[in-house]
């Protein structure tokens, strides 16, 4: 679907419940936004609800905004946030409510992440597909040429120049050589420790830096402080090896440009998450080791040269069962980052104490 108000006007019905998803939710938000410009200036803003499926009054809202239009808006658009991620009752509720939504109602079923596809609610949505009138739509998170293609756009509609140099760089250094091959339905893919939220950030960053000069690989070093990658190989090497100031250091080193609490604690969630994908990295390559051989594990596993070597150097200084640890340890955190208000600094100072001290 191209523009929405174009399926608005098509003869044919249009599907009228779609479901947004997948690794890219910048991509799927973006989307959402625009269509809702559109809704807006061609209808009416009135006819607009956005709802989170974790509210309490969440099954009213959604069966009253699919049921009663204003009294000059016949079209409705509806957004739905997070029902995938609901109590399985609650989406068999408004799984029904929406059965019997109207053709002139549209509704978008919006999530962050990739949906299960055994869920009962997606199964009905397939069905709905089947028939015309809903549409699933996955976002993946662009690699590679794709990246490179995104960042180019993004910075030329911001009337900049960016070379593919420059965004080769980018992505090294917010963590690309730290993606994981993770398992998925299509069999294992990479999962990059990023997102295009954190791209266009950088990129906001590097464009007022630049103020209309193009941007150069050398304006990534001066500016992107972080060097992610880096940082995380750095840290997870002085926790081998019981260097608790060090690898404090190297954490600081990402976190000391934050500005605010909020910018500090998002830091400290994509640190987190790098340093876990970092410590699975040791723990397979351990597994692997103890079975026979680690060479080839590399290509096994899609790492590049570089990582291949930083892990190999760094594994044999754990076990199996302290890396295990750490990871859990670390999983306990981000729930903690993401949940609660705990300080991102202190809880991430306390983790690297206990593994070097152990």
């Amino acid at each position: 679907m191209a523009k929405l108000d174009k399926k608005l006007e098509s003869k044919k019905v249009p599907p009228n419940i779609y479901l947004f998803h997948g690794t890219d939710s910048y991509s799927s938000f973006q989307k959402v936004r625009q269509w809702t410009e559109i809704f807006a200036e061609k209808y009416s803003p009135s006819g607009i609800s956005k709802l989170d499926a974790s509210s309490e009054s969440f099954l009213g809202l959604l069966r009253q905004a699919t049921e009663s239009g204003g009294f000059f808006t016949v079209k409705r658009f509806i957004i739905v946030r997070g029902l995938f991620q609901a109590p399985a009752i609650l989406q068999e509720k408004a799984s029904d409510i929406l059965d019997s939504n109207e053709p002139e109602t549209f509704v978008i079923l919006l999530e962050e992440s990739p949906v299960k596809q055994n869920l009962k609610l997606y199964k009905k949505m397939l069905a709905w597909q089947k028939t015309g009138r809903a549409k699933i739509e996955a976002f993946e998170m662009p690699a590679g040429s794709e990246l490179t293609r995104f960042m180019q756009s993004y910075v030329q509609k911001q009337k900049g120049i960016i070379s593919s140099q420059a965004c080769a760089r980018l992505a090294v250094a917010l963590g690309q050589d730290l993606a994981e091959r993770v398992k998925t339905s299509r069999g294992y893919e990479a999962k990059q420790v990023y997102n295009l939220w954190q791209v266009t950030n950088e990129l906001d960053k590097l464009l007022q830096y630049r103020n209309s000069q193009p941007i150069r690989p050398e304006d990534i070093e001066t500016l992107v402080a972080s060097k992610l990658s880096d940082n995380v190989f750095a840290i997870s090497e002085n926790l081998a090896a019981r260097n608790s100031k060090n690898a404090m250091k190297y954490l600081n080193d990402f976190l000391h440009e934050s500005i605010g609490d909020t910018e500090v604690r998002s830091r400290a969630i994509i640190a987190v998450g790098a340093l876990g994908a970092q410590l699975r990295s040791l723990l397979q390559y351990r597994a692997v080791a103890e079975e026979g051989s680690g060479v080839g594990v590399g290509t096994r596993f899609g790492w590049t040269p570089y990582r291949t070597a930083a892990v190999a150097r760094v594994s044999n200084m754990f076990t199996i069962t302290e890396l295990g640890n750490a990871i859990n340890q670390l999983s306990e955190i981000d729930s903690m980052l993401k949940s609660t208000s705990v300080s991102p600094r202190v809880v991430l100072s306390r983790f690297i104490v206990k593994v070097t001290s152990r």
